[in-house]
């Protein structure tokens, strides 16, 4: 009788795993994922441009995913999901827009994706490396003369950093008012376009800001400055 009750009970043991096993195959993986082909990027523009970066994904998972925000480590890049609602084994892609608003150099910001499925949240961060080029150039600058330099006038030169850029105009200065005079030269046959800055004096130091409007061939406006000084010995 005890040899028929453990067998019994063995049976119903037996019964019960494979139940269990059964039910863990047929519920499927709830946790959708994201597959970055490329989730970081590197490029190089221009100051007064702006950067639209693409970044395509697919849903490798069996359970739709909800895009809830996108978020960027700077202002001056955006980001927005094309679609909210992502089907397994479909495919999307996020987009930042980058304005450097006035940023040159290097940078390195991100894009966090935050998306949810089967109730659960997911986060997946995205890279971009940045190297931002000045538009314009500037020679020289600054504009210094030494303490009881002669009080000569200095040229200044403006330079496009693209070819498709020139040439360029000077719109209007500003600034350097009672220690330095600003006169804007005629255009001539070129690229560039240049000024002249002379100091009232070059008896003491003193140090101005210029602001420069600067329009070129595709009629974008530019704002540059630069500063004026007269150096201490």
């Amino acid at each position: 009788m005890n040899k028929l009750l453990k067998m019994r009970f063995s049976i119903i043991i037996l019964s019960m795993l494979v139940l269990i096993s059964a039910s863990f195959l047929a519920v499927p993986n709830a946790q959708a994922q994201l597959q970055w082909p490329e989730p970081s990027r590197s490029f190089t523009m221009y100051s007064a441009d702006k950067e639209t970066v693409a970044f395509e994904f697919k849903n490798e998972g069996v359970e739709e995913v909800r895009i809830d925000a996108v978020k960027a480590s700077c202002r001056c890049v955006s980001g927005s999901a094309k679609e909210k609602i992502i089907a397994p084994g479909a495919t999307s892609k996020v987009e930042a827009v980058v304005v450097p608003g006035g940023r040159l150099g290097v940078h390195n910001w991100s894009l966090v994706v935050v998306s949810t499925a089967a109730g659960k949240q997911s986060l997946d961060q995205l890279k971009m490396k940045v190297d931002i080029k000045q538009e314009l150039v500037l020679n020289p600058s600054p504009v210094t003369w030494a303490k009881d330099e002669s009080p000569v006038h200095k040229t200044v030169t403006i330079k496009p950093a693209r070819e498709d850029r020139a040439p360029l105009s000077i719109v209007a200065i500003k600034g350097g008012a009672a220690d330095f005079e600003v006169a804007i030269l005629p255009s001539a046959e070129g690229s560039e376009a240049t000024f002249i800055v002379t100091p009232a004096s070059t008896a003491k130091p003193a140090r101005k800001q210029l602001f420069v409007t600067v329009r070129d061939a595709k009629s974008n406006t530019h704002q540059l400055i630069i500063f004026a000084a007269i150096q201490p010995n």
